[in-house]
């Protein structure tokens, strides 16, 4: 229906075919598709399902075939709306370009569950998957169909060696995709891939690909602020600022899911044994520490090679936005410990996104320190702060009902 009245009313310039193809089925089509395995992966993780099977490999084989028929029926509906409401436009030679345009699609859609499957598998999470696809979905469209210009989808022969390339890529991509699972589950050749590991590329992968996108927004190569991304384009602060916030998100996320591991399946069982608190606290908040710093120096020597700049306020920024990381992290930990909910994490980082985004649009000057703003004595904060919390990290460790 939303195809119809887009076509009757905005058929855009290419014809209604192609404005259906990029606009109704290539992007939020695709997201939904990816969404609605959700209900696979529901399914086929529930105990009484897998008993019907003989095996788990058994499960992941028809888990894997339900979301193929997903991806393909899912496509194959939206190809048959866009041919019918585009069939004015079809001529002779047309046919050639609907049968590479088809053949595209669906390797495209093929790749994007290719991606997911294998992702699902190693990390056994539903949304690392689904942020996955989505971040990619996001950066195929900006860089692959926007500045690359690859892929056409007008019922002419200008423009197919686009999609020639396309097509490779995604063959590439399946394949690769095939091989890690076939290694992955292989019992002679088992592919052990450490869960952190998967999570600290994770977070190197998400801030690259915000520099990527915030990179015709930078006023100063050498300020990681917020406040650095307003100038160019007023009407998209609004994508600036949360495509600058995703990364820092994802690392207090990550962050917070290690401290709560740590503190369910070490702290609380033996809790009775623990006579210095402060020494485990000092040892889970060493290695989360560490664990952000890898993520920021990866940041740093990429934003130094993209960029091709190198200063020492670079570096000091570089060291604010470590410190900065750590305020926020220390922050969660705080609420979880007091609350002993992981359900704080949605709402410190609900209010944090409103209030950063607040603060950005409306200049707010007091405030700006949530911004990353780059002044020494934000940074002296800062320090202040980690050592102030950490203290009180201790004490209500110290203090904490654990039974």
């Amino acid at each position: 229906m939303i195809s119809i009245a887009m076509k009757w009313t905005v058929p855009g310039e290419d014809g209604p075919f192609a404005f259906i193809v990029i606009n109704q089925i290539i992007y939020f089509p695709m997201l939904l598709m990816i969404g609605f395995m959700y209900f696979h992966y529901r399914y086929y993780r529930n105990t009484f399902i897998q008993t019907r099977f003989k095996s788990l490999q058994e499960v992941r084989y028809h888990h894997f075939q339900s979301n193929i028929s997903e991806a393909i029926e899912f496509l194959v509906w939206q190809i048959v709306i866009a041919i019918i409401l585009g069939f004015q436009t079809f001529s002779l030679e047309s046919f050639y370009s609907l049968a590479v345009i088809i053949l595209t699609l669906l390797l495209m859609y093929l790749a994007y569950t290719m991606i997911y499957t294998t992702i699902l598998e190693i990390t056994k999470q539903y949304y690392y998957a689904f942020i996955t696809c989505g971040v990619l979905l996001i950066a195929f469209r900006i860089i692959v169909h926007t500045q690359l210009s690859l892929g056409s989808y007008t019922l002419t022969y200008e423009g197919l060696s686009g999609n020639y390339i396309l097509i490779v890529a995604y063959l590439f991509v399946i394949v690769c995709c095939v091989v890690i699972n076939k290694l992955y589950f292989n019992q002679k050749r088992k592919l052990r891939i450490d869960k952190r590991i998967m999570m600290l590329a994770g977070c190197i992968f998400v801030e690259i690909v915000s520099e990527l996108f915030l990179r015709n927004q930078s006023l100063i190569d050498t300020s990681l602020s917020l406040n650095n991304y307003y100038g160019f384009m007023q009407s998209n602060e609004l994508f600036v600022t949360l495509i600058w916030m995703i990364p820092k998100i994802m690392l207090m996320y990550i962050g917070f899911m290690m401290f709560c591991e740590r503190y369910r399946l070490n702290y609380t069982f033996y809790a009775v044994r623990i006579k210095s608190k402060r020494k485990w606290v000092h040892q889970i908040m060493k290695e989360l520490y560490l664990f952000i710093f890898i993520v920021v120096c990866s940041k740093f020597v990429f934003h130094c090679l993209f960029y091709q700049v190198f200063d020492f306020s670079l570096v000091l920024m570089s060291c604010q936005y470590f410190f900065y990381s750590i305020v926020l992290l220390s922050l969660l930990i705080v609420g979880y410990i007091i609350t002993k909910s992981e359900s704080i994490f949605n709402s410190i980082i609900i209010a944090y996104v409103i209030v950063v985004t607040f603060i950005g649009m409306m200049e707010i000057v007091p405030l700006q320190f949530l911004l990353l703003d780059d002044h020494l004595i934000t940074t002296l904060c800062y320090l202040c702060f980690i050592f102030i919390i950490y203290n009180i990290i201790v004490y209500l460790m110290n203090h904490h009902e654990y039974y």
